[in-house]
């Protein structure tokens, strides 16, 4: 009888352990925040995101220089501060994400709850601005998403540096860059001098290419 107490109640822990990881990770980051309010809100957090700097911490040729360059003690020192070094600057796009989940849920209930109207009687700047208000809500979604799933990567399984480096290449990098120019794009609707100081913000100029 004892023995199934304490099995029930390492059960019962166990649960607990299990949904308090999945509010404090997932529930709490995309549904737990409060409503910015306003487009400038979520602008005025969009702060050093360096995505210039996050694309030379995951490229191949830093890899390389590592593996070609520095003694074996020197690149598990390596290593161990790239992963540091990458993690330090997705952390505001992680948070940037959640404020923008935050941001476009409201507004895109409401725009789905709008009853379609005549298209002659909407101006096509207010349409488009609504077609990328739904496309940054399901991009700011699914970046925050992988942003979590990829943070529990490199908490979990340290020791895989070399896999996680290339996932962040491949994978992660790209889904970023689509979200923050879709975000710069959409700020851009609202006049172009937003648009310029959102580049200088996130320090990525590139991503105004496809906006012209």
């Amino acid at each position: 009888m004892t023995f199934l107490c304490y099995v029930a109640i390492a059960v019962y822990l166990s649960l607990i352990s299990f949904f308090l990881l999945l509010y404090f990770w997932i529930y709490r980051p995309l549904y737990s925040r409060a409503f910015p309010g306003e487009l400038a809100d979520v602008i005025s957090a969009v702060l050093n995101v360096k995505l210039v700097e996050l694309e030379r911490m995951v490229s191949e040729e830093m890899s390389t220089l590592i593996a070609e360059t520095l003694s074996p003690r020197e690149q598990r020192l390596a290593k161990r501060n790239r992963s540091r070094a990458i993690s330090d600057r997705l952390a505001p796009i992680e948070a940037n994400a959640s404020l923008c989940v935050a941001f476009t849920r409201p507004q895109v209930r409401l725009l789905r709850n709008k009853r379609p109207g005549p298209q002659s009687c909407r101006r096509r700047s207010q349409s488009e601005r609504d077609r990328l208000l739904e496309e940054l809500f399901k991009l700011s979604q699914d970046c925050c998403l992988l942003l979590i799933f990829v943070k529990a990567i490199r908490v979990l399984m340290p020791w895989d540096r070399e896999r996680m480096i290339r996932f962040h290449r491949e994978t992660v990098l790209p889904e970023v860059r689509e979200f923050l120019r879709v975000f710069v794009e959409y700020a851009g609707t609202f006049g172009d001098c937003q648009r310029e100081n959102l580049l200088a913000w996130l320090d990525c100029w590139e991503l105004d290419e496809g906006y012209c």
